[in-house]
């Protein structure tokens, strides 16, 4: 299928004379959209599309800038019966939100939503979802950038087992993505981020779901102990958790790894690499039915990739020094051993 980026002719876009084949799977992405740019043609041409696929879709994936939300909200007879997962990437809209619910009133089917947008260098944190309003049985939501302050989260449907709390992409692609001019990764934008605190706030409005899998990514400060301990007792039956922590202001300061301040724990004279990873293993431990956990600590000397330009025409790559690699392997292994001996031993789960 092609999609013209601009009509060779001033009549409507129209496929009825040619019948699309029945695709059920539509995944429109643009990676990384120039800024100032329009998109009235390339709406169009997806309105037209889209209008013709409907009916057989169960899998929709669109770029937030051109994606057609108010031509099709506006088509009350388009109806999507076998629609279960929708997905939007690109930058952030919060003035869409009223036209996505109308929008998915025709999608009864539908089971998976996902937020999957980004803030720009030249933005600052909104409340995406503020205004958002679910009202299907959705089983899987992914919000990224979320605010604790956003309505969306006094009215999660109960029938939601799966939640992602994430930033699109993680915060260390961010600079992949806004200054891959640089020579060096650095400085990443810790300002779109959760704090601890912060997610806690958002989870305790998150009470009453039955969570089977959860998905969180947060800076840390002092509340990270209460979180983790929040998330423990208050999701029990949590089969898949995934934490994308990053060193709080202080850690980074100090060049360490994860707050002995925000666990408040003396640290012992004999104080081995692990005493802190194992302590922050043991708040997981309740978890009996985990079968699936993955986190990304931030580590001190976690591996910081160079951006080597190819020339014009060829864009660029990422390249690691060997040494930190392997550094990188080692802590991680240490790690990964402690996790497991903690998880392991507190509820002995084989899944």
């Amino acid at each position: 299928m092609y999609i013209c980026p601009a009509s060779h002719s001033e009549g409507d876009l129209r496929v009825d004379d040619h019948p699309l084949a029945p695709i059920t799977t539509f995944h429109y992405q643009i990676l990384d959209t120039p800024e100032a740019v329009g998109f009235e043609t390339e709406t169009a041409a997806l309105a037209a599309v889209l209008t013709g696929l409907h009916e057989g879709l169960e899998t929709l994936a669109l770029t937030s800038e051109s994606a057609p939300l108010t031509t099709l909200a506006q088509l009350p007879q388009l109806r999507w019966p076998r629609l279960r997962r929708l997905a939007f990437y690109g930058t952030p809209w919060t003035e869409h939100h009223s036209v996505v619910a109308a929008l998915t009133t025709g999608m009864q089917c539908l089971r998976d939503l996902s937020f999957k947008l980004y803030t720009t260098t030249s933005q600052t944190k909104i409340r995406t979802h503020d205004r958002l309003q679910l009202s299907l049985p959705l089983e899987r939501l992914v919000l990224s950038e979320p605010n604790p302050r956003d309505a969306v989260f006094e009215h999660l449907p109960p029938t939601l087992s799966a939640l992602s709390l994430r930033n699109w992409p993680h915060l260390h692609f961010h600079q992949y993505l806004h200054d891959i001019a640089s020579d060096v990764y650095d400085n990443p934008r810790y300002d779109i981020l959760l704090d601890s605190s912060d997610g806690l706030s958002v989870l305790r409005r998150c009470v009453g779901l039955s969570l089977d899998q959860l998905e969180i990514e947060y800076r840390a400060d002092e509340g990270e102990d209460a979180l983790l301990q929040f998330m423990v007792v208050n999701f029990p039956h949590l089969t898949s958790l995934k934490l994308h922590r990053y060193r709080s202001a202080l850690e980074q300061r100090e060049g360490r790894d994860v707050s002995a301040v925000s666990h408040n724990l003396p640290i012992p004279p004999c104080c081995t690499d692990c005493y802190l990873e194992r302590h922050f293993a043991e708040l997981l431990a309740p978890l009996s039915q985990l079968c699936r956990f993955k986190g990304y600590l931030d580590f001190v000397d976690m591996p910081r990739p160079r951006v080597v330009s190819l020339g014009p025409r060829l864009g660029f790559r990422y390249e690691y020094h060997p040494s930190q690699i392997q550094h990188c392997r080692e802590v991680t292994l240490i790690t990964a051993t402690v996790f497991a001996q903690v998880l392991s031993r507190a509820h002995g789960a084989q899944c």
